[in-house]
């Protein structure tokens, strides 16, 4: 029985869905800030207590920002890379339930590249994946051009919910 993987997590490489766009340009907006605010000379009105607190409030906004921001970005990468270790640690160890049976009840995700949730079963057993999903595991939809379809036979390794390894069985016709 010859078979064509379509996705193993040892051969996948990590990657985050973070947007490092946006995450870049507050970061250079957030460090134009902070010079800006350091040059910048505040007269501090001392004749008032309300002035004074308000005035370190403003001064300190910009790090405070700029050090969420930053804080943020680094909680997301790291989340995600701890769930990339931790799938492809489950699956080496061989912690992973195999399913291995003909594709029923097939709905794909609607839109590429956006939120949209793609389900199937195998002999009864539920298999869903969201595309992007900020997920290591198996997550193509069909829009994205993801393989899958009704009557394929395929083989699952799956580990704790997430797709670790998607065969194709090539002997197997789908039925159509």
């Amino acid at each position: 029985m010859s078979s064509t993987v379509v996705f193993d997590i040892t051969q996948a490489s990590w990657q985050s869905n973070i947007n490092w766009i946006s995450v870049t340009f507050y970061v250079v907006l957030g460090s134009v800030q902070l010079v800006v605010n350091i040059m910048r000379k505040r007269k501090v009105s001392t004749g008032h207590t309300f002035s004074s607190f308000y005035d370190k409030v403003i001064r300190a906004l910009p790090f405070i920002i700029f050090a969420l921001i930053l804080s943020l970005a680094a909680l997301s990468a790291t989340r995600a890379h701890a769930d990339y270790t931790n799938l492809r640690s489950a699956y080496e160890k061989g912690q992973c339930e195999i399913t291995d049976g003909t594709i029923e009840h097939f709905v794909p995700g609607r839109y590429a590249k956006y939120d949209s949730v793609e389900s199937f079963e195998i002999a009864s057993k539920q298999f869903a994946y969201p595309s992007p999903g900020n997920t290591a595991a198996y997550k193509t939809t069909a829009a994205d051009g993801g393989k899958l379809k009704n009557g394929l036979h395929v083989r699952i390794h799956r580990c704790e919910g997430d797709i670790a390894r998607l065969e194709i069985i090539e002997d197997m016709k789908p039925k159509n």
